[in-house]
């Protein structure tokens, strides 16, 4: 097996499996709606990290796909809202709007998140996922 495809299995593997502290493995939410976070060395020695979905997830989950154009600062702001609307058990705002993401209808339909009408997400389970994403780009 090449180096390189060594340190990618190593990395998946060190990614999907976490524990706390009585050493039970912890789900990955992004597990839960099929997601798989993939990380790619280019030929140029770059690397790009993406999004994929296992192949029997639904593919209306899909559409979570944005998540792998948002940046940093993106997804803390939209972990902020999100929390917001938990919080004050409300809409703090019609939606989620960046650059990356303005061919896209997500809109806050507390408790969930309404996205391009094909997948209704719970707000807790999508503050999750994005937290899962930030760190695995981290």
């Amino acid at each position: 097996m090449s180096k390189a495809k060594q340190y990618h299995l190593s990395f998946l593997v060190s990614r999907r499996v976490n524990f706390d502290n009585t050493r039970k493995a912890v789900n990955m939410k992004s597990e839960d709606y099929g997601l798989k976070f993939l990380k790619k060395k280019m030929s140029d020695g770059t690397f790009i990290l993406f999004i994929n979905l296992i192949s029997d997830a639904p593919t209306k989950n899909s559409v979570l796909f944005f998540i792998d154009r948002l940046d940093k600062h993106d997804i803390l702001g939209f972990i902020d809202d999100l929390k917001e609307c938990m919080d004050g058990q409300t809409n703090n705002d019609e939606g989620f709007f960046s650059d990356s993401v303005e061919h896209m209808d997500i809109l806050y339909q507390y408790p969930d998140v309404n996205i391009n009408e094909a997948l209704l997400i719970p707000m807790v389970d999508l503050i999750k996922i994005l937290e899962e994403w930030l760190q695995f780009i981290s």
